[in-house]
């Protein structure tokens, strides 16, 4: 409506303006020293429009020049930032994927943008340690201006982890020394401090930060366990009295009873170091709180050797757990080690009750022997020997 009523009021001064110029016959006269100019009104008046008419043109003209370069800078800034852009979502991806390749890419095109070139070498580097190209992370890490700013930090974080993947642990926890201790909480400074103590052997201060929850909780248990084993036996080496050696049992016992994999490893390394009472204490607490067969053969192996000392426990255990088939071996191994013929005939004619075999009616055939007793003695020979024919033919 606006544009319509403009033009309307256009084309109502065109023709009063035409109308005006038809009545109009007054002349102007310019005089110069040897010459006379005459023109009309008429004349004058669209002389006077046309060149100023002109002169808007030409300010114009002027005004838009003088943006050409700007618009052709944002033009060219908008590329590049486009590009740069495009190089990020690549880096990006580089990282989720680890795709060193694609990083590699993406490296060359954001420094060609110029678009936060230490950002994008710490992000080279990223992607490179997790291909474990510790050499190319240092090389991205070396380009980046050593100036304090916002991503310092996070530059010895990157080195720390290089030096420990180089077996640099010392090296590594220099960097981190001087970090903010808000930093210092992190759980990948605390992996990175857990993995310098290892390396070092300070076993004490890596079981310290084992024990937080910023570690457990980014392992699995099979893991802790291996990490929490590789500690223990570390810790046992540096031991030099049976105190000493009793006091961790104990903080074992209290700490890690129930967990029977750990458990049963760090018995048998007791045992194969000679440390049979304490690999006994372990092993024992462990199965008051449960059975396993694992921990079973391992104290089987303790019983063997200690048979005297693991009577009375394992009368305890078999009262309770009285169909379990390797505690009723061990108990009759312990019976028969201790010439206590008659619980050992009892706890073989159980095990033959349930698992018929000529191993164990061999075993019983000689028990009786021992015991003085030749016609049952006699009667299990022959159940052995029956039995050793099924073996045959099943075979």
């Amino acid at each position: 409506m606006k544009k319509l009523i403009s033009l309307a009021i256009i084309v109502a001064f065109a023709v009063l303006l035409t109308l005006a110029a038809v009545e109009n016959t007054g002349r102007i006269a310019i005089f110069l020293p040897s010459q006379r100019i005459d023109f009309s009104i008429n004349f004058a008046i669209i002389s006077l429009i046309v060149t100023l008419f002109l002169i808007t043109v030409i300010f114009k003209i002027f005004k838009v020049s003088g943006q050409v370069p700007q618009k052709i800078r944002f033009y060219f800034e908008k590329r590049r930032q486009l590009n740069a852009l495009k190089a990020h979502q690549e880096m990006f991806s580089a990282f989720v994927m680890s795709d060193s390749h694609l990083a590699d890419k993406a490296l060359e095109k954001m420094l060609k943008s110029g678009d936060c070139a230490d950002v994008v070498r710490a992000m080279h580097a990223l992607v490179a340690i997790q291909h474990k190209q510790y050499e190319l992370a240092q090389k991205s890490l070396s380009l980046i201006s050593k100036t304090k700013n916002d991503l310092s930090e996070t530059l010895q974080v990157l080195e720390a982890q290089i030096a420990i993947a180089q077996s640099n642990p010392i090296q590594a926890l220099e960097l981190i020394q001087h970090l903010s201790s808000k930093t210092k909480k992190l759980t990948v400074i605390r992996r990175i401090k857990l993995d310098a103590f290892l390396s070092t052997e300070r076993w004490e201060e890596a079981l310290r930060i084992a024990k937080e929850n910023q570690i457990i909780e980014t392992l699995s248990e099979t893991e802790y366990h291996t990490l929490l084993k590789k500690i223990y036996i570390g810790l046992f080496k540096e031991q030099n009295s049976v105190d000493a050696i009793n006091r961790l049992v104990a903080q074992i016992i209290k700490e890690h009873c129930s967990a029977h994999g750990l458990v049963n490893d760090l018995a048998l390394y007791l045992l194969a170091t000679g440390w049979v009472d304490q690999a006994k204490k372990l092993i024992e607490a462990n199965l008051t709180l449960a059975l396993s067969n694992q921990v079973l053969l391992t104290y089987q192996k303790i019983a063997q050797a200690e048979p005297k000392s693991c009577l009375d426990f394992t009368e305890n255990l078999v009262e309770k757990n009285s169909t379990n088939i390797l505690l009723l071996h061990i108990a009759a191994e312990i019976y028969e080690q201790q010439q206590l013929w008659g619980k050992a005939i009892v706890t073989y004619e159980q095990l033959y009750k349930a698992q018929p075999s000529p191993s164990l009616a061999h075993q019983l055939t000689r028990l009786y022997e021992n015991a003085n007793k030749p016609e049952i003695a006699q009667q299990w020979k022959q159940k052995f020997q029956q039995q050793l024919s099924l073996s045959k033919m099943t075979l």
